[in-house]
């Protein structure tokens, strides 16, 4: 995709009403370089405030993480959720005095570590949300308490709407709006000019996420309107904060369904969770991955994916992920199995660091589930 001169310019409106720094503070924005929230938070937000940026060269720690935000007095911290889900269950929480907020983007953040981090340092962490072509849209502002499962109010002056469930925009008011695919919207003419067909002037710009708007136009995240979850780094999808913000929802910790009605198997040691929506027939590699999984335990709280002697190999060449099962008959995985897990960094199972990817997979499959079901029964 190809993004505009106004692309800089324009993430004035969100540094100013959802990231909140200060001139002369210190901003320290976590996100690795490829990810839109990198090139718009690491540097040009802060930088249009007076703020500076921390950077740091390094894999994920959690001990670390917290060392640094104290050492560095970093005043403003924008992080992944699964990156503040983590410190919660991994560290000691303790009070940063310089810290004067904490912003997240990209998947809901469940009330327990909201509360934790609000318990330990007095701060909320504020949801946004925002796609790489439209850049960031809506965002819990500075000074306002967080919502949980919330991503936000729109920004503003940028119109959004929701229309059959569906998050729809209006790119003449989004400032950070793109230019338009290459290929499609940007072109290259016979004499080596381009032709640019500006998507900002093509009407309402459907995002795929289905939403729900409270009576105070606070926006709730439910999931993508194809159901479709992709995981490269960061997870992204449904997650279990919609149905706990909602009372007319069941909680998917409390399951509407028995758990044999699942069909999620457990990947072999250092690679991801095999999770699907689907129901049996399941393949011949489900079996050998769940006998795999119950045969030891790890020691932890979670539930976590079990080690085994079984071999792994890695995907083919251009192809994102950790490694996966090698199934015990010749036909590959199917589509989604053994793909990297959430988080950021090293957080995939495939840097083999333990992670709670089979928790989240199962939080995440319960809520598919029960979607399903409620389409039925509509039907």
């Amino acid at each position: 995709m190809v993004h505009a001169q106004r692309y800089l310019a324009g993430q004035r409106l969100q540094a100013s009403h959802w990231l909140g720094a200060h001139a002369g503070e210190l901003v320290w924005c976590t996100a690795a370089s490829g990810w839109s929230k990198s090139a718009r938070n690491v540097f040009i937000a802060p930088w249009l405030l007076g703020a500076a940026a921390l950077l740091h060269d390094g894999r994920f720690d959690p001990h670390e993480r917290l060392e640094l935000l104290a050492r560095e007095r970093v005043k403003v911290l924008c992080m992944a959720p699964t990156e503040y889900r983590v410190l919660a269950k991994r560290t000691t929480l303790r009070e940063l005095p310089d810290l004067r907020g904490m912003v997240a983007a990209g998947e809901a953040l469940n009330p327990e570590v909201l509360r934790a981090w609000r318990e330990a340092t007095g701060l909320d962490v504020r949801d946004g949300y925002g796609q790489t072509e439209t850049g960031q849209m809506t965002g819990t502002p500075p000074g306002v308490r967080a919502r949980p499962g919330s991503m936000g109010q729109a920004l503003p002056g940028v119109g959004l709407l929701v229309k059959y469930g569906e998050l729809t925009a209006n790119p003449a008011t989004v400032p950070t709006f793109f230019l338009g695919y290459l290929g499609e919207h940007v072109r290259r003419a016979e004499d080596g000019g381009w032709r640019v067909d500006d998507r900002r002037r093509g009407g309402p710009w459907r995002t795929g996420d289905l939403v729900q708007q409270d009576e105070d136009g606070w926006l709730h995240f439910e999931g993508r309107d194809d159901d479709v979850i992709m995981s490269a780094g960061y997870r992204i999808g449904p997650f279990e904060s919609s149905p706990r913000s909602s009372p007319t929802r069941p909680s998917p910790r409390r399951r509407p369904s028995p758990r044999p009605t699942r069909s999620v198997g457990r990947s072999c040691a250092r690679s991801s969770c095999c999770a699907m929506a689907s129901t049996p027939p399941r393949p011949s590699w489900y079996a050998s991955c769940r006998s795999m999984s119950s045969a030891k335990q790890r020691p932890t709280s979670t539930r976590a994916s079990s080690t085994s002697q079984r071999s792994c190999r890695r995907p083919p060449a251009g192809r994102s992920g950790g490694q996966r099962c090698a199934p015990s008959d010749s036909r590959p995985p199917p589509r989604g199995v053994g793909r990297r897990a959430a988080g950021s960094g090293e957080l995939g199972c495939g840097l083999g660091r333990r992670v709670l990817a089979v928790e989240l997979a199962l939080e995440l499959v319960d809520l598919l589930l029960h979607r399903a079901r409620g389409r039925a029964q509509r039907e």
